[in-house]
């Protein structure tokens, strides 16, 4: 089966603008598949840790960590949705610079489409970030 998520950035230390993207991947996939196309639909390298979390809100501390270590490679997607009623998942990257995202389900499943390859990226919206500062930014 594949699932339609909708990816929003909450937060960026780099931007105040608004980055969206939707992405169709197989419920078998894990968490790192997750990863992995949400880093190519928003353009940014893979050099930093990453962690996913289930939560009621993106500041709850009653949640359930997914980290960026064996474990976190092996959880499926199927494990986690459809999401438990007032739990939302969120996607963090770079414990320096600290983007934040909510990962949502955005309809219900479907069947593979002959001919597709997935994971793949439907729609982008919203201005692209970027990931580093400049440097002249970073020394003002």
């Amino acid at each position: 089966m594949i699932k339609t998520l909708k990816v929003d950035l909450i937060f960026g230390i780099n931007t105040n603008e608004s980055w969206q993207s939707s992405i169709e991947i197989c419920a078998s996939n894990t968490l790192h598949d997750l990863h992995l196309i949400i880093q190519k639909a928003i353009k940014f390298d893979n050099k930093h840790l990453y962690e996913f979390y289930v939560a009621g809100t993106k500041a709850n501390q009653d949640r359930v960590r997914y980290y960026d270590d064996g474990a976190t490679h092996q959880k499926k997607l199927s494990e986690l949705f459809p999401m438990e009623k007032g739990k939302k998942l969120f996607y963090f990257f770079d414990y320096r610079d600290c983007w934040l995202f909510k990962v949502s389900e955005k309809n219900n499943s479907m069947q593979p489409e002959n001919g597709v390859r997935y994971p793949r990226i439907v729609q982008v919206l919203g201005q692209q970030p970027k990931q580093y500062r400049e440097l002249e930014e970073a020394v003002a």
